[in-house]
Order: structure tokens, then C-alpha cells, then sequence
């Protein structure tokens, strides 16, 4: 094991040599983000583009494709006395078939189990918890063809008991998450979600089973955000995890991203990260939680809204970036708006040039 780990740190010193230091390096850590070094992702210096996996030794770029065994990139980008240092520690005749490597780095259809005493919505009951889980629902105006199509359950007694819960299913139809939502505002947490040590946020695609990545998709911050859109993926956070990344690359996919109005910063930078990819995004400004103007408003004016979503330009980009300063309350020096405008002049030109 301790051979094992000095290996690790042996390959990732080499690629350090190559590539500069990565985005983090902890003590233990399996993957890295480095800067890629090919002629497409040249200019993303900070972006870290390129993924590294030290426990099986593959890379690959999200932006421009580049991938293979850590041999191919110290071949392309290293010089001849890291290749035979990197052939010491790690002689080519001791890798798996490349085909096999392409195996291990597609992500793995992780599933999970429905939740104890999980009970479809859609099944009558004359149950008291069945009764306030339908009203509820009612009440934030998802309605029983919201039910069928996303099979929303609710659960009576545990430790999700009272509890709203959304499923989700990956490309194969199978549970892959849920997010327990409290009936009574009272219980906390708000949300519970499956334990992270059996299955995070960040290893799956909610509702990926109802998408279309061949058509623009929604990115929206929560579930309740999803039920009133179509072709749509919740976050469950402000960002994207990496399975989300990989399949929009794939399909080249048009992204629209409508975060709640107190997110507007993540909001920008999710924008700038996904353009930074290649990927034509756009960005739809709202002015509250996109489910309570649903509730609010009904299905008729969120789709006006839904037809707002832009490009972001430079006056849009100063206008959001005002808001959020607005919002913060905090006094700021009279250069400080100046020194903002050159910052957000200097990131919109470096998107628009790629």
C-alpha cells in the first residue's frame, strides 16, 4: 500500500513538472485538476480544465476531448528524462488496454434504494400523511401529472416521516437519488437526501432519465424549480456536478441557467465556467425562486419569462454584478465600480474571443 501511495506522488510530481501545480492537492486526494496544455485550452490558464485520476492513472480535458494514460501526456507535453523517469515508476507493459481505460472513465450508473416506507403518490389512501403530502403538493401547484411523471412519493413513519419525496432515475430508469422535502415547515432539516457515504449529489444527474441532452436544458437551483419546466436537471447547489459536465460537453448541449435571484453571483460564474467550455449558454434573470413565481404566477407567465433568457453582454453582466453589490449592503471605495467594470470588461472580452 505505502509502494502504492509513493507511486501516486511519484506520477503526480512528473505532472506537476508538465503542468504546473493543480487547482488542489491534498494529502490522500485521488483526482486533480490541472490547466490543459493543448492548443485549444492554452488561454484557460485557471480554468482547470483537464481532470487527472492518480489511483488509475488516466486524464481527461472537459473542454477539448484530450485524454488517454498519464504516459500520453508527459509523451506530448513532458521531455525525455520525465518519460523514462515516469517508465520506471510505471512501465507502459504493466497498463490495462486503453479500450479498458475508456471503460473505468465513463461514470458508473450509480443507484441507490428508495428510502424505508417509500409510498407512491399516485396510489389512493385514505391515509392522514397521504392526505396533508396532496395538499402540500397542491398548494405549490404540482399537480397529478407531476406526480406520474416524476412518481413522487411521501413517507409515514422513520427517519424521512412526513416527508415529501422526489425520486430521481438515471439514463437506465434506475433510482439513482431522492430529496425528502418536511410537509410541515416546522421540521428540519427542510431537506434530508441520501447518505454521502453510500451516494452524493455530485456522483449523479437528477432526473436524467426525463432528459434530452440533444435539446436545450434547463439548469435550475432545486427540485420544486423542475416540476413546472421540461428537458430539466436541478443542481441541488449552485453548480454543476461532473457526470452533468461530461454529458453537456457530449451533446454540445444549449444551456439555459435560471438561479434564484440570491444566487446571482454563482449565477455569473456558472455562466463564464460553462462558455469557457465551448457550450452556448444563456441566462434567464429571476427575480425570486423560480418555484414560488410559478406558484405565484401560474404556468402562463413563467413561460413569458422562460422566453427572456439572453446572452449575457457586458452592460447585462455590470447590471447583475450591481445588483449583488446592492444586495450586500457594504460600503465601498468610489474606485471600486471602476476597477469592477475593467475586471468584467476583461472576462466578457477573454468568453467572447474563445
Amino acid at each position: 500500500m505505502e509502494e502504492k501511495k509513493q507511486q501516486e506522488q511519484f506520477i503526480i510530481s512528473i505532472l506537476k513538472n508538465i503542468l504546473g501545480s493543480p487547482k488542489q492537492d491534498r494529502d490522500g486526494q485521488k483526482e486533480f485538476e490541472f490547466n490543459c496544455p493543448s492548443s485549444i485550452c492554452r488561454q484557460d490558464q485557471g480554468k482547470y480544465n483537464l481532470w487527472f485520476n492518480s489511483k488509475i492513472n488516466i486524464f481527461q480535458c472537459w473542454k477539448c476531448k484530450y485524454r488517454g494514460t498519464v504516459h500520453k501526456i508527459v509523451e506530448d507535453y513532458g521531455n525525455k528524462h520525465e518519460i523514462d523517469r515516469l517508465n520506471l515508476v510505471l512501465p507502459k507493459s504493466s497498463l490495462i488496454k486503453s479500450n479498458q481505460y475508456k471503460k473505468d472513465d465513463t461514470p458508473k450508473n450509480l443507484i441507490c434504494k428508495y428510502p424505508y416506507g417509500f409510498k407512491k403518490l399516485s396510489w389512493d389512501s385514505k391515509s392522514e400523511i397521504y392526505k396533508e403530502a396532496k395538499k402540500y403538493l397542491k398548494n405549490r401547484r404540482v399537480d397529478d401529472a407531476m406526480i406520474e411523471k416524476y412518481n413522487i412519493g411521501y413517507i409515514e413513519e422513520g427517519y424521512y416521516e412526513n416527508r415529501v419525496i422526489v425520486p430521481s432515475y438515471n439514463s437506465n430508469g434506475e433510482l439513482n437519488y431522492f430529496v425528502a422535502r418536511a410537509i410541515d415547515h416546522k421540521d428540519t432539516p427542510t431537506y434530508k437526501v441520501p447518505s454521502k457515504k453510500k451516494i452524493g449529489k455530485d456522483d449523479i444527474i437528477f432526473n436524467e432519465s426525463n432528459v434530452n441532452f440533444d435539446l436545450p436544458v434547463f439548469l435550475v437551483e432545486g427540485v420544486f424549480d423542475m416540476f413546472p419546466l421540461y428537458n430539466v436537471v436541478p443542481l441541488l447547489g449552485k453548480f454543476p456536478a461532473k457526470p452533468l459536465i461530461k454529458k453537456l460537453l457530449e451533446h454540445k448541449s444549449r444551456v439555459i441557467i435560471c438561479l434564484d435571484e440570491d444566487a446571482l453571483r454563482d449565477g455569473i460564474e456558472l455562466y463564464n465556467k460553462l462558455m469557457s467550455y465551448g457550450l452556448d449558454v444563456y441566462f434567464l434573470e429571476v427575480q425570486q425562486d423560480l418555484a414560488k413565481f410559478y406558484e405565484d404566477n401560474g404556468k402562463k407567465e413563467l413561460i413569458k419569462l422562460l422566453q427572456t433568457h439572453k446572452k449575457i453582454d457586458l452592460q447585462i453582466l455590470l447590471k447583475l454584478k450591481l445588483k449583488d453589490i446592492k444586495k450586500s449592503k457594504v460600503e465601498y471605495p468610489e474606485t471600486f465600480l471602476k476597477e469592477e467594470w475593467e475586471k468584467l470588461k476583461t472576462t466578457f472580452e477573454e468568453n467572447s474571443n474563445k
